[in-house]
């Protein structure tokens, strides 16, 4: 059986975004390491399944924690979520809670302002009605006034005709 394949931190923490989907330059991005990089992560990675490991295997190697190294060189620390990835998935599900909490709070406003909507649009048509009703009042008012006024004016002097006091006095008759 071929040697245990070692992959360092770093390895493990661009293979892990690799396998995920990523293509090598967003990888390169995502990890803050060149492409080059990337690239001979992925060669070990293909060298080790050429040796006969199964992708299963790789991926439980990717996953389990790196040897502990002998060098004075601390390693680049794996973070957290790939070490757990339940840990993610914890705070994705309470980031998503919230959200669909948020989200039902802005479908009852929504709501709510579209009732209220409603009612304004009620309240604008009763007042539209009410000045329409209004102004047939005051158009039936005007034209008694001016059928009045046109009676009126020719019976009076021409001292008083076209005089606003009149009209007034008309009005309250």
């Amino acid at each position: 059986m071929p040697t245990l394949p070692h992959f360092t931190t770093t390895e493990r923490y661009i293979l892990l975004h690799y396998l995920s989907g990523l293509s090598p330059k967003k990888t390169a991005e995502a990890v803050g390491c060149s492409v080059k990089t990337v690239y001979k992560a992925i060669y070990k990675y293909r060298k080790a399944l050429r040796e006969g490991f199964s992708e299963d295997e790789l991926r439980l190697i990717l996953s389990s924690p790196p040897r502990r190294s002998r060098s004075r060189v601390q390693p680049m620390l794996m973070p957290s979520v790939l070490t757990l990835p339940w840990a993610e998935l914890m705070s994705l599900s309470s980031v998503i809670k919230e959200l669909m909490m948020s989200i039902r709070s802005l479908n009852e406003s929504i709501s709510h302002i579209r009732k209220e909507l409603t009612n304004l649009r009620l309240m604008l048509a009763d007042i539209e009605a009410s000045l329409n009703l209004l102004m047939e009042k005051e158009e039936c008012a005007r034209s008694t006034i001016n059928e009045h006024k046109i009676v009126v004016q020719k019976d009076l002097p021409s001292y008083l005709v076209d005089n606003p006091w009149l009209e007034i006095l008309a009005a309250r008759a």
